[in-house]
């Protein structure tokens, strides 16, 4: 290129064209914010390629332009993350755009002002010997260049290089200026002042000793003391979780003394020292010549402790009656349920419990919905559209295999499963709060029908993938 003249035209051209990355047209509408536009045509360019350039949005109307740093890039997707939203709302496919790599925006110039600020407070009071060695680094300013004029002379990066270096020499001599305040020759100096302050410790804390002591005596200043620290509220509540912890603790021991497994076991031991107390009560009788009147008082006394036995049987009986067992019983698999934008109604596998004990009374039931993979088939962001409505629609449903009236057993919030774009996330379990047990449907060992009520996404489609449901089942015998 010759200065003073016009460069050739293929020459400017080839410059232009140099600095664009990419020149396409978006063909999925990006998030809904704004803030993105998606190309599938961007697919494979690598992680991360296109982050931190200047992308500019062109569709045809001078009053829409708009322009924006990069801050992301899916290469799954061809979704470019936008650093602001974009002035004409959500970009729709079809919208011309284009990628440079140069920027000028103020993002450098206040990266390399905070670099300078940096440099200023490690400076301070400089010596004429830093301020030259920061002039070797970066030339005498008193050329009369501004910063904004150095950074379009020099280009960012190599000012940017320039300052790192002279700020890394500056706090090189810093350091030096400050071993040489820790010459050895000044400890003696500086271990009298550390023990002043020492002897000024040790007094503090004799006086802190006696406060102490004083407070060990009176108890009563002991709780002031920390509930003015604690708040009387936090402290109460403190104490109320300890002891619930240690309740629970001790139910749960008690209650495994009381394990059904052991009734039986413990009720034959029961009567078998009843029957030897009846045996000793008779051989006593035998011997009533000798024993006199304390005959009757021995049989009175043996009736009184065979009473007390049969009360605690009954309080052990009546006690592990109101445990409660759980069962959980899933059905067989289902390969995949799809929901579209209309509303589907899908069927789901029946459930079979069977094993429940003659007598168990059930007193909650809970349906589940489990599934290994969820999928977005859409392009662009998916989720489940409105709420359950009961009985009604967006609604899994349990029904005994007889017939009779369907229960709603999970209900779903609206926008609830929210995807990406043409995305595949890992499953979960989504357990229903609603208690579907004996009176609802859910009485005992059954048969159970299930099926998914008019499930509806924003978008065609929402699949998921290897699902199974289930039943979570509380009952007492």
């Amino acid at each position: 290129m010759t200065y003073g003249k016009r460069p050739p035209l293929d020459e400017e051209k080839a410059l232009f064209e140099s600095q664009v990355a990419r020149e396409g047209t978006t063909t999925g509408p990006g998030a809904v914010a704004g803030n993105s536009l998606i190309d599938a045509g961007l697919k494979g360019f690598g992680a991360n390629s296109f982050f931190t350039m200047l992308a500019v949005v062109h569709p045809g109307n001078a009053q829409l332009v708009d322009s924006f740093d990069i801050t992301a890039f899916d290469d799954v997707t061809g979704e470019v993350t936008l650093n602001h939203n974009y002035k004409g709302g959500r970009i729709p496919a079809g919208v011309p755009y284009k990628i440079v790599t140069f920027r000028f925006v103020p993002t450098e110039v206040a990266a390399l002002t905070a670099l300078v600020q940096a440099l200023m407070l490690d400076v301070g009071d400089a010596s004429t010997a830093v301020l030259g060695s920061l002039f070797g680094i970066l030339g005498d300013p008193a050329a009369g260049q501004d910063l904004a004029t150095r950074i379009g002379y020099e280009g960012a990066l190599s000012l940017a290089n320039k300052l790192t270096a002279a700020r890394a020499l500056l706090l090189d001599e810093i350091t030096a200026l400050r071993m040489a305040e820790l010459d050895p020759a000044n400890l003696p100096a500086d271990i009298a002042a550390v023990a002043a302050q020492l002897v000024a410790v040790f007094i503090d804390t004799a006086a802190l000793l006696v406060d102490t002591a004083a407070i060990l005596v009176d108890t009563t200043a002991i709780e002031a003391a920390i509930g003015a620290i604690e708040g009387a509220t936090s402290l109460h509540n403190k104490l109320t979780v300890a002891r619930a912890l240690l309740l629970d603790e001790i139910t749960a021991a008690r209650m495994e003394e009381l394990d059904g497994a052991n009734i039986p076991a413990d009720i034959d031991t029961l009567l078998t020292r009843i029957t030897e107390a009846v045996a000793t009560a008779a051989a006593l009788t035998a011997h009533n010549t000798a024993l006199g009147t304390h005959d009757t008082d021995i049989k009175a006394v043996l009736t009184t402790i065979a009473g007390y036995i049969d009360d605690e049987i009954t309080a052990i009986i009546t006690s592990q009656g109101r445990q409660l067992d759980r069962m959980v019983k899933w059905s067989a698999g289902k390969v995949q349920v799809q929901i579209d934008d209309a509303g589907a109604t899908v069927g789901l596998p029946t459930i079979t419990i069977e094993n429940l004990p003659d007598g168990a009374t059930i007193v909650e039931a809970h349906l589940m919905f489990k599934f290994r993979m969820i999928e977005n088939k859409y392009a662009g962001v998916n989720k489940l559209q409105d709420a359950t409505v009961a009985l009604t629609s967006q609604v899994i449903q349990i029904q005994d295999d007889g017939g009779g009236d369907w229960a709603d057993g999970i209900n779903f919030v609206d926008d609830f499963f929210t995807l990406a774009s043409e995305v595949r996330e890992g499953g979960d379990v989504i357990i229903g709060e609603p208690n579907v047990g004996v009176a609802s449907v859910v009485d005992g060992n059954d048969t159970y029908n299930v099926r998914l009520l008019l499930g509806k996404a924003d978008f065609d489609f929402i699949n998921f993938d290897d699902c199974q449901v289930g039943l979570d089942i509380l009952y007492s015998v």
